[in-house]
């Protein structure tokens, strides 16, 4: 089957729906099936068109204007016509699908993922219109979250689990260090909780005259100003900068301080404590109400982060039962039960057109 992605940013950049779409055709791929990503070049020295892993990946000029932009859609009109499923990823992808090229193939079935929602509380009325408005669109919406119809008040088809790569069971387990220490992996935003992830480390070393050294993995705006900050207060927090191999470096040290999904769950598939922190009701519902959620420890202030380490760290043996059932639930995530549940909804919402889909039973 010709599969092909309708993305705003591929191979080389890195980010999680790139990294969501590159493993999920992979997966594909093992199944014998052909994966085509059509994608925006943010970078005028990318190609145009290159193969990378066995997906082939045309790219749109997407910082050039929109005259230019549907030009180039309507020349890679070709692919999107001969690809048996067309699969966009979030609502601003569809709604851009529709005005550079799904005008000219109005009986096409599209499907979507929505990957996530705006942190922005509350969700303004304009994000939920257009969600309603997607779904209506789409043949099929899949979600990677049940809070997402939630806040976005527009039900999905499905949601389906994340894969992970390397899989739980491909890890070798590793004892973590006996001295206390976390790392914390994501984008130096607000909304990550960064910040209060590192004034924890202070309250633990001012409060409970505990040390516990912060590995700091990754970038974003707040790097410099958080920096300073750690040199001013004279705090054990360590960045590391952007890694290629982030997830790795939770090894290191016995605690995890991370927020987003995939760092949780490779955290957990690792058998580190998770202790995840929140903003505001989304990002609570993102952390609370999804599968995962029991395995992890949940804060939203300084304050709590820096009680659930002490407790952590002082209970250990609670910490290790909670640890090694998150371990176990994170077996369960793989790319290829991802990929099989893919094909069940293009091939159940494919019912114009019979499909040449080669899918084992989905599992779970």
């Amino acid at each position: 089957m010709n599969i092909l992605f309708y993305i705003y940013r591929y191979h080389p950049k890195i980010g999680g729906v790139e990294k969501y779409i590159h493993e999920l055709a992979r997966a594909l791929i093992t199944k014998d099936h052909r994966i085509t990503v059509v994608t925006g070049s943010h970078d005028n020295t990318l190609p145009q068109t290159e193969t990378h892993e066995s997906v082939t990946i045309h790219r749109f000029p997407a910082l050039r204007s929109p005259v230019r932009c549907r030009l180039h859609h309507l020349r890679l009109r070709h692919l999107f016509k001969s690809a048996d499923i067309i699969h966009i990823s979030d609502i601003m992808m569809l709604e851009q699908y529709r005005r550079m090229i799904g005008w000219t193939l109005p009986h096409k079935k599209i499907f979507l993922t929505r990957h996530g929602l705006s942190i922005q509380h509350p969700v303004p009325n304009r994000d939920k219109t257009r969600a309603a408005r997607a779904t209506k669109y789409a043949t099929a919406t899949i979600d990677d979250g049940h809070f997402i119809s939630k806040w976005l008040e527009s039900p999905a088809t499905t949601v389906i689990p994340q894969g992970l790569s390397p899989a739980a069971d491909q890890l070798q387990y590793i004892k973590p260090p006996d001295s206390p220490g976390a790392t914390f992996i994501g984008r130096l935003e607000w909304d990550t909780g960064i910040d209060d992830y590192i004034s924890a480390i202070g309250i633990l070393k001012k409060r409970h005259n505990i040390t516990v050294p912060l590995n700091v993995v990754g970038d974003g705006s707040l790097r410099q100003s958080l920096e300073s900050r750690a040199k001013t207060e004279n705090l054990p927090v360590r960045f590391q900068g952007q890694r290629t191999n982030a997830q790795d470096q939770l090894l290191n040290q016995p605690y995890a301080l991370v927020s987003g999904r995939l760092a949780i769950h490779e955290a957990l598939a690792r058998r580190r404590p998770v202790i995840a922190h929140h903003v505001n009701p989304i990002k609570h519902d993102y952390l609370a109400n999804e599968p995962f959620s029991p395995y992890i420890r949940i804060a939203a202030t300084p304050d709590d982060i820096a009680n659930e380490l002490v407790n952590m760290i002082n209970n250990p043996d609670e910490t290790q039962t909670r640890v090694k059932k998150g371990y176990e639930y994170t077996r369960q995530l793989t790319w290829d039960r991802t990929a099989n549940e893919y094909l069940n909804i293009w091939k159940n919402h494919s019912i114009a057109q019979e499909l040449p889909i080669n899918i084992a039973p989905a599992i779970g």
